[in-house]
């Protein structure tokens, strides 16, 4: 068991939240790509990390950095 920090999407105006939303990656233009696995999420070793690629888009958006415990995860 691994503790590690994920960006997770909290509220959104476009998407039914009831499953959580987890960042995988950023296009070139910004865009969030997820997942609803928090495994493959990009995982981060500090809040302050996660908190380091939000843009104000992705603030706006609902995202923000969740602690987790994750199974034999590998920190990116």
């Amino acid at each position: 068991m691994k503790t590690v920090w994920v960006l997770q999407q909290f509220t959104s105006r476009y998407f039914d939240l009831t499953q959580p939303h987890y960042l995988v990656k950023l296009t070139q233009r910004e865009r969030p790509i997820y997942t609803l696995d928090a495994n493959e999420a990009y995982q981060f070793k500090s809040e302050r990390d996660a908190n380091a690629i939000l843009t104000f888009d992705l603030k706006h958006e609902g995202w923000a950095a969740r602690q987790v415990t994750l199974p034999n995860s590998q920190l990116h």
